[in-house]
């Protein structure tokens, strides 16, 4: 439950999620207790995760249809989508608190509101809870269930955030990353400085 990833690539995403799985049950039988295996909190930042059209009804059914909060997690679906490798760079506090903080005070976050999310990512768990419950297994439903996931995982705060930068990849950062970092970021020109600035974004108040 105090472990995090995020990457960019399915495929080492699966890797990862699998060799903790070998790691923790070979544990749990060397202390002879019995294993089973929780949801762990590895997620994948392709953006074929927010291709959600066929769900969006239930976004609109939670949100609002038209509310300012709606509006901005079309913006943010938008965006990652059309985005070619942000991954982790995805500024999700950045787009969705200030129509947050908006929607808590014209108090559209109807039943997900109550007083009790006093933060975007403690709502962003509620409203992952409300679509899980009304969702199937269609593509579009579990797209939308893993874009929510990375949502999460953005906007949560971490003792120690560790990374794997792209070091030495300044004239390789696709043109749409540039565009996106040069609006959202201090130092635009270097791509792996950008990552530090998640980190940084991410870390608690004297974290890591």
């Amino acid at each position: 439950h105090n472990l995090y990833g995020v990457d960019i690539d399915l495929r080492s995403c699966q890797l990862s999620a699998f060799n903790l799985y070998l790691k923790a049950r070979t544990r749990a039988e060397n202390e002879g207790g019995e294993f089973e295996m929780p949801n762990v909190g590895i997620v994948c930042a392709d953006a074929r995760v927010a291709e959600v059209e066929e769900a969006t009804d239930v976004l609109d059914e939670i949100t609002g249809a038209g509310t300012d909060l709606r509006e901005a997690l079309d913006e943010i679906i938008e965006t990652f989508q059309h985005t070619e490798a942000l991954g982790s760079l995805l500024d999700v506090s950045g787009t969705l608190e200030e129509a947050f903080d908006a929607s808590k005070t014209q108090a559209e976050l109807s039943d997900y509101n109550g007083g009790a999310h006093q933060s975007l990512n403690s709502f962003l768990k509620a409203l992952r809870r409300a679509v899980a419950e009304r969702t199937s297994d269609s593509f579009g439903e579990q797209n939308l269930r893993s874009f929510l996931n990375l949502l999460v995982v953005l906007t949560q705060e971490y003792d120690t955030a560790l990374m794997n930068p792209p070091y030495g990849m300044r004239g390789r950062m696709p043109n749409g990353v540039k565009s996106y970092v040069s609006d959202h970021y201090r130092s635009c020109q270097e791509y792996y400085l950008n990552f530090f600035e998640v980190c940084e974004r991410l870390s608690k108040s004297g974290g890591r």
